[in-house]
């Protein structure tokens, strides 16, 4: 119900007419939380995992911070167990990682093309970042613009959304994939 109130919702369906790179960033993600919500992680997974979320970041540079977020996360859950804890086998992630993001780079200094990358994704994140901040939309103003819009169908994927978080956090000392998902979404 909530999916269809999304689609319903003015406010989301304006911006989705168009392709966005969201959408393959956003299916490198879930596919990362699928890979943990399996019970038996074993090395395999946790390379898969990185590699997932690794293309979710080269679909979308926007991304990276969330990327890191999500595998520092995943370095303190063990989710098998269902326990907050070291999880030491989350390290081989970065063995996905590195074979996602050796190539990329090798591609980008064999094209001459390093410069270019640093100067326009990074540096330019970073200045637009700052810009960003100085800008009249704080969290408080997007999060309350469905109910200065009146779009009934945005208030109750909100009001859903916090509702599914607060109901996840209740046994928070067993953490599974409601809770990952609701530290990713804040």
């Amino acid at each position: 119900c909530v999916l269809l109130l999304l689609a319903a919702t003015g406010s989301f369906s304006l911006a989705a007419h168009e392709y966005r790179v969201d959408t393959l960033g956003v299916l490198g993600f879930v596919a990362g939380l699928v890979l943990i919500g399996s019970r038996s992680l074993g090395r395999a997974t946790w390379i898969a995992f990185g590699a997932v979320i690794s293309l979710a970041v080269l679909a979308n540079m926007r991304l990276a911070p969330l990327a890191i977020v999500f595998g520092l996360l995943m370095l303190f859950v063990r989710t098998g167990e269902q326990r907050w804890g070291w999880n030491g086998k989350a390290a081989w992630m970065g063995l996905g990682v590195a074979l996602v993001a050796a190539p990329f780079a090798a591609w980008l200094f064999m094209a001459g093309a390093w410069n270019a990358f640093r100067q326009e994704v990074i540096e330019y994140s970073v200045i637009s970042d700052s810009l960003v901040r100085g800008s009249s939309d704080s969290l408080v103003r997007v999060l309350t613009g469905p109910l200065r819009w009146m779009d009934i169908a945005a208030v109750t994927l909100l009001v859903t959304a916090i509702a599914g978080a607060w109901h996840s956090w209740r046994d928070w000392r067993r953490p599974y994939l409601g809770h990952i998902t609701s530290i990713l979404a804040a």
